[in-house]
């Protein structure tokens, strides 16, 4: 596997009893680098259909669940941040680079690698406001795909 994902290999719970044997590889630029499909659901209720084990209903007015599905085991790094006042033209790379931005990396991308999912909640924000969300999904090859939204906490659905 590539050397950029052995610790996340190695952490997984189906993989763990075999860290002794994962090793990294480095690729060189010749791989064919299939795009990982990414989908990003952002709301108030994420309810992952057909998988009890694992379905969540946050019902709450203050909450903010952000759902992410890909290829875990193609991802380097999974990053967010939250804001009530960005500008429409701010550059999401600067963004990512601030202080606040939150990296999801070490606790989301190895249960993807497990699942194929990962879940994210958002508590204590202030209904009725709008926040300026940003997200920053990059794979091991280097690619990065943004996700700009906002979301306004309301009512429970």
């Amino acid at each position: 596997m590539p050397t950029a994902s052995v610790e996340a290999y190695k952490a997984a719970k189906v993989w763990s009893d075999y860290a002794q044997y994962i090793k990294g590889y480095d690729f060189d630029n010749g791989i064919i680098d299939n795009d990982v499909e990414i989908k990003v659901a952002i709301s108030s209720v994420v309810d992952i259909t057909g998988n009890p084990d694992y379905e969540q209903d946050y019902p709450s007015d203050s909450t903010m669940c952000i759902y992410i599905e890909a290829n875990g085991n193609e991802l380097k790094s999974i990053k967010l941040y939250i804001s009530t006042n960005m500008p429409a033209d701010t550059n999401p790379e600067d963004v990512l680079a601030l202080n606040g931005a939150k990296d999801m990396s070490e606790q989301y991308i190895p249960d993807m690698i497990e699942y194929g999912y990962t879940l994210s909640v958002v508590t204590g924000l202030t209904p009725g406001t709008t926040y300026d969300i940003f997200l920053g999904i990059t794979t091991i090859y280097g690619k990065t795909q943004y996700y700009r939204t906002q979301y306004t906490p309301g009512a429970a659905k």
